[in-house]
């Protein structure tokens, strides 16, 4: 473990069908193309909710915020179990930095799915070339919100 820690991570992958879906939406129909949206937002949901819900159990009283503060759970002790399940409060620092940027990630999705889906909705199909000024506008977007980070 160690050894692999100090190495350079690889490429980042993101894996969601529902935006591969996207990518070939103009050869389907804007039904089709908004359901797969909807759907990949209400997913996104889902794990995000499931991941505020750690969160708060890592907040409760008797959770692994309190037993770290309290100084239990550690190498060499004795396994502590929250809600029938073991915890690793000693790790509740480096879990906490990955929820974090899960979360902002499931979260931008999610909005960003909701908000494309109501655009897509009043396409009047998925090959209008009409559609053409508000692609140039997204690019645009882009483009600046890349040069604002």
């Amino acid at each position: 473990m160690r050894e692999w820690l100090g190495t350079e991570p690889g490429v980042p992958r993101l894996e969601i069908e529902g935006l591969v879906r996207m990518f070939y939406g103009d050869q389907g129909s804007v039904e089709d193309m908004v359901g797969s949206m909807e759907a990949t937002a209400r997913m996104a949901r889902s794990m995000l909710d499931t991941l505020l819900g750690f969160v708060d159990e890592y907040l409760e009283e008797g959770g692994p915020l309190s037993m770290l503060e309290e100084g239990a759970g550690g190498p060499g002790q004795k396994r502590l179990v929250f809600h029938d399940r073991p915890q690793f409060p000693e790790r509740l620092h480096v879990v906490a930095l990955v929820i974090d940027v899960t979360t902002a990630l499931l979260a931008d999705l999610e909005a960003s799915l909701t908000n494309a889906a109501e655009e897509v909705r009043g396409w009047p199909s998925t090959t209008d070339p009409g559609i053409t000024p508000l692609t140039k506008k997204r690019l645009e977007n882009i483009r600046d919100r890349s040069k604002m980070g």
